[in-house]
């Protein structure tokens, strides 16, 4: 799952993980790597819940700012 949001953003592993387990319903467990570059993050998300997990947070906000998620395949 990528994210258009990074470190430039003070975005980090840990609010990903948060956001991913408290907004996206997902377990701490199937959540796996997550990169975070300057202006983006990467995270390992099971195929299988990507496309309900990005229906689950699209509309929500990352530590109060809006992000845009996509799926990279």
């Amino acid at each position: 799952m990528y994210f258009n949001a990074g470190k430039k953003e003070k975005i980090s592993r840990g609010d990903i993980a948060g956001f991913l387990i408290k907004q996206g319903g997902m377990k701490p467990e199937s959540i796996g790597r997550i990169i975070v570059k300057d202006h983006s993050a990467l995270a390992a998300v099971p195929a299988d819940e990507a496309a309900t997990l990005l229906s689950r947070i699209a509309s929500e906000k990352l530590k109060g700012k809006r992000v845009r998620t996509s799926l990279l395949r």
